[in-house]
């Protein structure tokens, strides 16, 4: 594995992505927050995003970094997401508690991954990405940085106390600037927080897909996406699953959706997930 990633967590890859496939990914954001009112667009029955997942470049650079195969881990999409200033950090993991659960076994390195590649630059959107290096660890939770992490998420909505927050900001965390095109690769157990650098809210635009290499992390991320959020759900209602099952096999990245719900330990759900949503989008407020 890459030596940044494994100790810090991230990758930042620059220019990542042209600008024909920039604008790939943006006509599937317009079509899934802009001509969705009659819930007749599902972005995993689009041929688009299927391309985008299987993209050449990408399954090269992974090929680089897992030791062994890697499978898509049937959770993608373009979002327009609206990010405030009071931003705090979180974890894509099934088991986002640090020590709680199958995801901090040390005896097997964990190895799923998000891939999210920005679509707009930092000074078009006003937003940017935060990241705690080294919060993909077992050992970060004796150390003082996740104890102004507890802190930070307290304090987050209490103006008297912003200079503190962007202290313990400045402190623990880097700001990761992007221009359109650049992909970042994490750990999902990493945790970082998309973020508005102004005062009100900011949009962002950027395509979120995650991978996996072979053994029980995978297995777990899976049933926790298929299971315990809407995956399976939005499977039943796509047209065009099996087409795009075959493309996944086509790059050897197919692993099935088919799995059976398991008992996760220490296991976070997003409160407040509405499921047609994340199955059709919604129309985003301008």
């Amino acid at each position: 594995m890459d030596p940044d990633i494994k100790e810090k967590g991230f990758k930042i890859f620059k220019n990542f992505f042209d600008n024909d496939e920039i604008n790939q990914a943006k006509q599937i954001a317009h079509k899934k927050y802009f001509n969705n009112q009659k819930k007749d667009y599902i972005d995993w029955d689009d041929p688009e995003l299927w391309e985008l997942i299987c993209n050449n470049k990408i399954i090269n650079l992974l090929s680089k970094v897992f030791n062994g195969n890697f499978y898509y881990m049937h959770d993608s999409a373009v979002n327009i997401d609206n990010l405030g200033p009071n931003f705090t950090w979180h974890r894509d993991n099934p088991c986002r508690r640090i020590g709680i659960g199958p995801d901090w076994d040390n005896n097997f390195e964990y190895n799923v991954f998000t891939a999210i590649i920005y679509l707009e630059d930092t000074n078009v959107t006003n937003t940017s990405l935060s990241v705690i290096p080294k919060s993909h660890k077992l050992k970060f939770k004796k150390s003082f940085f996740h104890i102004l992490r507890f802190v930070h998420y307290r304090i987050k909505d209490i103006k008297i106390l912003k200079v503190f927050k962007k202290l313990i900001e400045f402190l623990i965390s880097k700001e990761i600037i992007y221009e359109a095109g650049d992909l970042v690769l994490f750990h999902c157990n990493l945790l970082h927080g998309g973020l508005s650098r102004t005062n009100r809210s900011s949009k962002r635009t950027a395509l979120v897909i995650r991978y996996g290499g072979e053994g029980v992390h995978s297995e777990n991320y899976i049933n926790y996406e298929l299971n315990y959020r809407h995956g399976k759900n939005k499977y039943n209602f796509c047209k065009n699953k099996e087409k795009f099952f075959l493309k996944l096999k086509e790059n050897k990245i197919y692993t099935s959706p088919n799995v059976k719900k398991k008992h996760i330990e220490g296991i976070t759900i997003p409160r407040f997930e509405d499921q047609d949503i994340v199955i059709y989008g919604s129309k985003l407020n301008k």
